[in-house]
C-alpha cells in the first residue's frame, strides 16, 4: 500500500503533469516549424547564427525527449508500480541543465543586441552577462542537488536553491527586457517609417520578456505554494520551450518588419537581406545610421539615390551603332531604362547589321 505523499502525488500532481508535457510538445512543433521556415527564408545569414539555431533546436529535441520519457514511465508506474512515483526519475533532472543552457543561449542573443544598439557599453553588457551567469551557476548547483534527493520530498526540502534560481531568471529576463526596450526606443529618430519599424521590435521585445518573467514567476510560486504538488513541473517544461521560440520568432519577424518598411517606402531586397533608400536628409540619414544597429545580424545596405522616372529617349532605347566586321558578335543585347530586350542575328555583312541597328 503506497504512502499518503504517494498517492497524493500519482492522482493529481502527474495528470497535471501530463497536460504539461503536451502542451509543451505543442510549442515543440511551433518551434520546429519556426526553424523551417527560417532555414528556408534565410538562407544568407552568417554560419554562427544558422549554427546557434542548429544547436538550439538539437537541445531541443533532447528536452522534449526528456520530457516524454519520464512522463510515460509515471504514467506506467502509477499502474504497475505506484510506490516508484515518489522517486523522481534522471531524465527529469536531465532537463533543468538542457533548459539552463538554451536560456544561457538565448540571452547571449539578446545581450548581442543591447552590445550593438548601446554601441559597445561594455558595463551594461558586463551587468546583463553577471545576472545570466549567476542564473547559470545556480541553476547547475540545483541540477547537483536534484540527483543527489531520493524522493520529491527531498527535492522540495531546499527551497532557498530553488528560489535563488528561479529569481535570477526573473532577473535576467527583465533586466535584458528592460535595457533592450530603452535602447530601442531611443534610436527613434522621428521619421514615420524608421519609429514605425521601431515600435514593432519593441513590441516584439517586450512580449517575449513579459512571457518569460510570468513563466518564471508562475513556476516559483506554484513550488513554493504547493510543496506537496507537482505543478510547477509542468510549467517549467513550458517555460523552457519559450526561450528557442522568442529566438526563432523575432529572426523570421524580419521578413514581416522588412515588408511592411518596404510598403511605406523603403527600396529593394538584395542578397536576402533588407535595403532601404539612400536618405535625402539629415533626419533620414540619422535614422539610417541606428537602423543598420537594430539587429546583429540585420544588415542595411546603401543604394543608388533614387531618380525620377523619365521616358526613355530614342538614343538610350537604340543606343549607339557601332560598325563591326563580319566577325562581330551573334548576338546584340540593347538595354532600356525599364526593360532589357535581347535581340539574335546571324552572321552577315557590315551593311545588313547596319540597316538591322
Amino acid at each position: 500500500m503506497p504512502s499518503p505523499a504517494v498517492q497524493t502525488i500519482s492522482n493529481i500532481s502527474f495528470g497535471i503533469v501530463l497536460l504539461g508535457v503536451l502542451t509543451a510538445t505543442i510549442v515543440h512543433g511551433v518551434i520546429g516549424l519556426q526553424a523551417c521556415l527560417y532555414w528556408n527564408d534565410y538562407p544568407d545569414d552568417r554560419r554562427i547564427l544558422r549554427g546557434m539555431i542548429c544547436t538550439i533546436m538539437t537541445l531541443e529535441f533532447i528536452h522534449m525527449g526528456f520530457c516524454w520519457h519520464f512522463t510515460f514511465s509515471d504514467q506506467l508506474n502509477s499502474l504497475l508500480h505506484p510506490e516508484r512515483l515518489l522517486e523522481p526519475l534522471w531524465t527529469f533532472k536531465a532537463t533543468l541543465p538542457v533548459t539552463s543552457i538554451t536560456q544561457s543561449i538565448c540571452h547571449g542573443f539578446f545581450i548581442l543586441r543591447v552590445w550593438i544598439l548601446s554601441k559597445r557599453n561594455s558595463k551594461i553588457c558586463a551587468a546583463l552577462a553577471s545576472i545570466d551567469l549567476a542564473r547559470l551557476c545556480t541553476s547547475m548547483a540545483l541540477t547537483a542537488f536534484m540527483f543527489k534527493a531520493r524522493t520529491w520530498l527531498d527535492l522540495h526540502s531546499n527551497h532557498g536553491l530553488f528560489t535563488a534560481t528561479f529569481a535570477l531568471s526573473v532577473a535576467s529576463d527583465f533586466a535584458i527586457t528592460t535595457v533592450l526596450s530603452f535602447y530601442l526606443r531611443l534610436a527613434r529618430t522621428g521619421s514615420k517609417r524608421t519609429d514605425g519599424m521601431l515600435n514593432s521590435l519593441v513590441y516584439y521585445t517586450i512580449s517575449n520578456g513579459a512571457s518569460f518573467v510570468v513563466g518564471n514567476i508562475a513556476v516559483l510560486v506554484l513550488f513554493l505554494l504547493l510543496p506537496n504538488n507537482l505543478s510547477y513541473v509542468a510549467a517549467l517544461e513550458v517555460v523552457s520551450k519559450l526561450y528557442a521560440n522568442s529566438v526563432l520568432s523575432s529572426l523570421n519577424a524580419r521578413s514581416n518588419i522588412r515588408k511592411r518598411f518596404l510598403s511605406n517606402g523603403g527600396s529593394t531586397i538584395k542578397s536576402g537581406l533588407p535595403t532601404f533608400k539612400r536618405p535625402t536628409s539629415t533626419q533620414d540619414s540619422s535614422a539610417s545610421s541606428r537602423l543598420s544597429t537594430i539587429h546583429p545580424f540585420y544588415t542595411i545596405d546603401d543604394v543608388e539615390p533614387d531618380t525620377p522616372l523619365t521616358p526613355p529617349s530614342a538614343k538610350t532605347i537604340i543606343g549607339t551603332p557601332e560598325p563591326f566586321t563580319p566577325r562581330a558578335l551573334s548576338e546584340i543585347k540593347i538595354e532600356r531604362t525599364v526593360e532589357t530586350f535581347e535581340m539574335s542575328t546571324s552572321r552577315s555583312s557590315e551593311g545588313d547589321a547596319s540597316d538591322k541597328c
